[in-house]
């Protein structure tokens, strides 16, 4: 006998970016809560860059407290040019630390507007606590 298991069922989804036209500059997302699992999959959601020189450059920030500044995890760092990377969907995959579980997707707009969003998906955890602490991002 074969049994499914929804994936919304052992993961958290929640909104990390909300979904705008950003000029040139930064958004700060949502600081994440991720205590009770072991790691998050931030999808950051790129749409129309306005130029052919646009760029976006987005990272994930860990901090022990809920808010939006804190130290950046080493790897995340990433650019994404318009001649390339418009109208695409960039996961990074991060460990939760039990010691900085509050997270948040940070992006940056360069030249021109660029239409950004982002989720997060919280994973591999009993939803009360963390069970690891290794901290190795993964840029798909």
């Amino acid at each position: 006998m074969s049994s499914t298991v929804s994936i919304t069922s052992v993961t958290k989804i929640t909104q990390a970016i909300s979904p705008l036209s950003n000029a040139a500059g930064a958004v700060a997302g949502t600081s994440i809560d991720a205590r009770g699992f072991d790691r998050v999959c931030f999808v950051m959601e790129i749409g129309t860059m306005a130029n052919a020189g646009a760029t976006m450059v987005y990272a994930v920030d860990q901090n022990d407290t809920s808010g939006t500044s804190g130290a950046q995890i080493s790897g995340t760092l990433s650019t994404i040019a318009a001649t390339s990377g418009a109208s695409e969907s960039y996961p990074v995959d991060v460990a939760v630390d039990p010691d900085t579980p509050f997270l948040t997707l940070k992006s940056t707009a360069g030249t021109g507007w660029v239409e950004v969003g982002g989720t997060a998906i919280l994973y591999n955890g009993s939803g009360l606590y963390p069970k690891s602490h290794q901290n190795t991002p993964v840029i798909v």
